[in-house]
């Protein structure tokens, strides 16, 4: 009878069991996550397994695991964007840094301070595009002249000021998206930035034009 050494013990017992799991895979695998689930000892042998061999692998686990995102990006993208795994991560994050508070500042300022050009410049540039995107979705002309021109030369003037929740300019230099001001855009008509000045006067001096203090 031939003796085998403990290296090649290991090497028949990993082919062996890579045979029973090719004939009987899912259902192992099914009984593999159910004992793991309630059998805290098999749990715990099963992590120091793996943290082991994460320590001795650490190129087979990134070579592993940027195998696995690219063969199931989507299954990984509509996962993480349910709203169950969104609250989820907003509710780690908010804990995270309530635990961190001073770290977690010290580091954005950081980032924001190595990167200010970048950032200044891609917020400009949302902005830019979010109220491009809000100047067609407002017709792209002014309803008083008819002015069709620069998203620049263009303002949104609110039909009831009583009624104003917040400046639209505001919002777009904080990088709010369309769909978020469009509830405050359907209060607003668009305007040139004429005659938006000149209605914003008329509203304001409406008390002297009536009594014929100033021209209208």
């Amino acid at each position: 009878m031939i003796k085998l050494t403990e290296e090649e013990k290991r090497i028949r017992h990993r082919d062996v069991e890579r045979r029973r799991r090719e004939r009987k895979g899912d259902e192992i695998n099914a009984l593999s996550r159910e004992k793991y689930k309630t059998d805290p000892g098999y749990r715990a042998k099963k992590k120091a397994v793996a943290t082991r061999w994460f320590k001795e692998n650490p190129e087979n686990v990134l070579a592993q695991a940027k195998r696995y995102r690219e063969k199931n990006k989507d299954k990984i993208w509509a996962k993480a964007h349910t709203e169950e795994a969104i609250e989820n991560k907003k509710q780690r994050m908010r804990k995270d840094y309530s635990r961190n508070r001073q770290l977690r500042k010290e580091e954005s300022s950081e980032r924001y301070n190595a990167n200010r050009e970048k950032i200044t410049r891609n917020r400009r540039l949302k902005g830019y595009n979010t109220k491009t995107e809000c100047v067609e979705y407002k017709g792209g002309k002014c309803v008083v002249c008819g002015a069709i021109g620069h998203q620049s030369m263009m303002t949104f003037h609110h039909r009831d000021p009583s009624k104003k929740e917040f400046s639209i300019s505001s919002k777009l230099a904080n990088g709010w998206t369309l769909e978020r001001l469009k509830p405050e855009l359907d209060k607003c008509d668009l305007a040139c930035a004429s005659c938006h000045n000149y209605i914003t006067w008329l509203i304001k001096n409406i008390d002297l034009i009536e009594l014929g203090l100033v021209e209208q």
